[in-house]
């Protein structure tokens, strides 16, 4: 007789850095079920290190709350964003959902690792943990941060200028949900973040090393897509902002152009009225006036200092002057 077709799995996940230790691998089944299991075909149920720690946890399904996000930035309408933006706030600073055993994943809760589930939020691999709890603000500002990152590298459309920077985007946003994001706030996630990489990559000599390019990569705009990130639909949209803003940049110069050409009209016109009224009998009449005037004035001044140092003893004048230094002090 015929033998059974071997069942096959409808899918398998597995990330990207395959010989990590911190890896995994997901087979879901046509069924719906899921297996994980490590990437190493270790047998143990977690792997931990320092403050970082991950099990083994099936993924959720369900809709990317990052792809929502982008969407509403390619609107180009912040009411939009700024409504997506406040409901990941909310959820972040929620009691309810992040309790004593659920607090520890919260710094993992960026809109890329959260699915969105009618009107409400969730994990999408609840799977790691960090041992210390950090607050909804730090939280919220990794998170935005973090989105802020990848929209930029992979040059999405957006409402902003093209050279802004993912701490400035961050700033943005979280102005949106009413928080004011403050350099320090900034500081202390990068060096969260720069802290679980260095565990994650066994690489704990190298904090610094990442702090750096951590704080680097949210200083510095990222006008072209990355590399590995970059795809022709993205150039498009990039090259349309640039584009646009360009078209304004060369309305300004124009408008500049033009008033500095009126200015300069302008000011010939009024060197022409000042040269023609030099010329009248009048201005010349009361210049010939004025100049006996001012040479007497001039000679009667002279002639005044000369009396006054001739008649006081020497340096009766400078103490003058210093005398009324000090009391004009």
């Amino acid at each position: 007789g015929q033998q059974a077709a071997p069942a096959y799995p409808a899918l398998v996940v597995a990330e990207a850095d395959s010989a990590s230790r911190w890896s995994t691998v997901a087979v879901i089944a046509a069924d719906g079920s899921q297996s994980v299991a490590w990437a190493d075909e270790r047998t143990d149920t977690e792997t931990s290190e320092g403050t970082v720690s991950r099990g083994l946890a099936p993924l959720a399904p369900g809709r990317s709350f990052e792809l929502d996000l982008r969407r509403a930035c390619a609107t180009r309408r912040h009411a939009a964003i700024r409504t997506r933006v406040r409901q990941y706030a909310a959820w972040l600073a929620d009691g309810k959902v992040w309790t004593t055993q659920t607090a520890e994943q919260r710094f993992f809760a960026t809109p890329a690792n959260t699915l969105v589930d009618g009107d409400r939020l969730r994990l999408a691999d609840p799977s790691w943990r960090r041992t210390g709890v950090v607050s909804g603000d730090d939280a919220l500002v990794r998170g935005l941060r973090d989105f802020a990152r990848r929209l930029l590298a992979s040059g999405s459309a957006h409402p902003w200028r093209v050279t802004v920077t993912p701490d400035e985007l961050t700033i943005t946003l979280g102005s949106m949900a009413g928080l004011t994001v403050t350099e320090a706030m900034i500081a202390r996630v990068a060096r969260i973040e720069a802290e679980v990489a260095s565990t994650v990559d066994g690489r704990p000599e190298d904090l610094p090393e990442l702090l750096e390019r951590n704080l680097e990569q949210g200083q510095f705009a990222r006008d072209l897509p990355a590399p590995d990130e970059i795809g022709f639909r993205e150039l498009l949209t990039h090259h349309r902002v640039i584009s646009r803003e360009l078209r304004e940049k060369q309305g300004q110069v124009k408008w500049l152009e033009g008033t500095l050409r009126h200015r300069d009209r302008y000011i010939r016109t009024l060197e022409r009225v000042i040269e023609r009224y030099e010329d009248t009998l009048t201005y010349r009449a009361v210049e010939a006036m004025r100049a006996p005037r001012r040479i007497a004035t001039e000679k009667a001044v002279a002639a005044a200092k000369s009396t006054a140092q001739d008649a006081l003893p020497p340096g009766a004048l400078s103490k003058a002057r210093q005398l009324a230094k000090r009391v004009l002090k």
